[in-house]
């Protein structure tokens, strides 16, 4: 466990000192947060660099005083790090121009990003609170949803126009399934008493890619099913797909589907809760006896789970 910023700082001193070329760290997570003084502590420090060369640089350092690699653990393969390294009680998990293997670390995030110095040819940068804030609503993690309880809750000028047009800079087609993640996030965050200014505007982005999905899943399944339309799983989902992509994502609705692999017949539906009526989706399908369990619209991929024959 890291309890200062001091012992942050040492590590990169000894980093600079040991290093064969110049970087740029830029460091996100907990331990930007220690710097900020929204966290007392972390676990681990994360590290952002933005070229393949800082990475083998920064590994051939670590390596060198003592740091050795070790697996990501379970629980965070959304967090999909490229290197995560240990020495006593330091953990560094470093990534390589993409967080999470959906955000790239954007010029606007390194603009952004506040100079702690730099030793040697080696810079190292804090990130923004807000981008902080995006990149811990992208993991399942409890103690990530906490965090950005904490940012809100201790940022006096979160700017929320910073955060959302980091937002739209980072949307692109079919790939950016992670606003379905960011939008779950703001939705739970909601419901503790948060205002969300921008709330609106993520649903909009949220819908705008499950409309955009549902369009090259039904694209990609005609093409690949042509011989039998009306009997190919992907012709079954293609208009449910359509439906719940464009049906509203309001708070607390959590989608139930019900499958009969034997009439290929499905039903979707939405609990009515606070004041929500029920879901569009269930219009024209049929009831069918055998039930999946809750199926979160974070992973719409599920669908191309084949149908029996």
């Amino acid at each position: 466990m890291i309890t200062s910023t001091d012992k942050i700082d040492s590590l990169i001193e000894e980093i600079a000192d040991t290093a064969l070329g110049d970087m740029n760290l830029f460091i996100i997570g907990g331990g930007a947060m220690m710097y900020h003084g929204i966290k007392e502590s972390t676990k681990d420090i994360d590290i952002v660099v933005r070229t393949e060369e800082e990475y083998r640089t920064l590994v051939e350092a670590l390596s060198q005083l003592g740091f050795r690699t070790e697996r990501p653990r379970p629980g965070m393969e959304r967090v999909d790090v490229s290197d995560m390294m240990i020495r006593d009680e330091y953990r560094i998990d470093i990534f390589v121009k993409r967080i999470c293997g959906k955000l790239s670390f954007s010029d606007g995030m390194a603009g952004r990003s506040s100079g702690l110095g730099e030793r040697n040819g080696c810079s190292s940068q804090v990130c923004s609170i807000e981008d902080i804030f995006l990149l811990k609503s992208l993991t399942e993690r409890d103690g990530d949803y906490r965090d950005n309880i904490s940012i809100l809750r201790k940022t006096e000028d979160f700017r929320w126009d910073i955060f959302i047009e980091e937002v739209k800079a980072q949307m692109g087609g079919v790939e950016s399934i992670w606003i379905t993640y960011v939008t779950d996030r703001l939705e739970s965050i909601n419901r503790e008493g948060f205002r969300i200014p921008v709330m609106k505007e993520i649903l909009r982005l949220n819908d705008g890619y499950m409309k955009e999905w549902a369009d090259d899943f039904e694209r990609r399944g005609c093409k690949s099913d042509r011989k039998d339309p009306e009997g190919s799983c992907f012709q079954l989902f293609s208009t449910a797909t359509r439906n719940m992509a464009t049906a509203a994502m309001a708070p607390m609705r959590a989608p139930t589907m019900s499958i009969s692999a034997s009439t290929n017949t499905f039903h979707t539906s939405t609990p009515s809760m606070m004041g929500v009526d029920p879901n569009p989706w269930q219009r024209n399908t049929q009831r069918t006896p055998t039930t999946i369990p809750p199926m979160s619209m974070r992973n719409p991929m599920v669908l191309l789970l084949p149908f029996p024959k």
